[in-house]
């Protein structure tokens, strides 16, 4: 189903304009099927969103994650069209030859709660259990002086980016390739002719119902259908429906590792 069939179709259901729908028509339709798409991009991580990015962090200013590209060249680093970064899930850092090695994704303020000071001096901050060694019950005070040494120690030389609301830093004094391992934001949609993405193709029945239902709290009064009477209630149970069975579908999306990698 392609943008313009759904379009079409809430213009029939909802709309029963004889009239072909006008320009101000076609943006509130629209206006209303982002609405829908972005709602669901919220409240959900789609696998079909997965993209590899990449992102130059500059040492001393940070770097946006809007400025992250689909693509990479040696030696040049980072290019290509922007990926719309909503979450980073792995990362690696580049070596500048397109070698990418381990790295750790944290939030600054997880950061500077293990490195209390700036200067990395002082005791390291174990809030958090899974920053502690099965080992450590937090009583022995020789073992606790022990691994704050060796979480100062990883966490000055391991390579880490730190996100900091829509901007990313690194620990270090030069600046960094990153490959980025991400959720994408669909980009928006502009016109009926939008190319059709995955959830146009697999979830046309909730951007349907979804636009109704916005359309009909937009306008204030339900109209009925011709042939019958389709009140708020159904619509909203019509959207609901859709939506489970588009989460189901990407349940299956994450299905498909079922290999045991062991011994014959």
């Amino acid at each position: 189903m392609s943008l313009q069939t759904i379009r079409d179709t809430v213009w029939d259901i909802l709309l029963q304009e004889a009239a072909s729908p006008s320009p101000a028509d076609n943006f509130t339709v629209l206006t209303a099927l982002n609405a829908v798409r972005l709602d669901a991009e919220r409240n959900h991580d789609w696998v079909a969103s997965k993209r590899v990015a990449y992102l130059r962090v500059m040492a001393t200013t940070g770097s946006l994650l809007s400025t992250a590209t689909e693509g990479y060249s040696a030696g040049v680093g980072p290019t290509g069209a922007q990926v719309r970064i909503k979450g980073i899930r792995r990362a690696r850092r580049g070596s500048g030859e397109g070698n990418w090695a381990p790295a750790h994704v944290m939030t600054y303020d997880k950061y500077e709660t293990l490195l209390v000071s700036a200067d990395r001096k002082g005791s390291i901050g174990l809030a958090g259990d899974e920053w502690r060694p099965s080992y450590y019950d937090g009583t022995d005070p020789q073992m606790k002086t022990m691994v704050e040494e060796q979480y100062r120690s990883f966490l000055s030389t391991k390579a880490v980016l730190l996100q900091d609301g829509l901007r990313a830093y690194v620990n270090e004094d030069a600046d960094q390739d990153f490959k980025l391992w991400v959720y994408e934001w669909l980009p928006p949609y502009l016109n009926m002719g939008t190319d059709d993405d995955f959830m146009i193709t697999y979830g046309s029945d909730y951007l349907l119902w979804g636009a109704i239902e916005w359309l009909n709290f937009k306008k204030g009064a339900f109209l009925p259908r011709k042939e019958g009477s389709i009140t708020p209630e159904m619509v909203t149970a019509m959207k609901d429906k859709a939506w489970a069975s588009l989460q189901l579908w990407d349940a299956y999306m994450q299905q498909t590792d079922n290999t045991y990698i062991g011994a014959d």
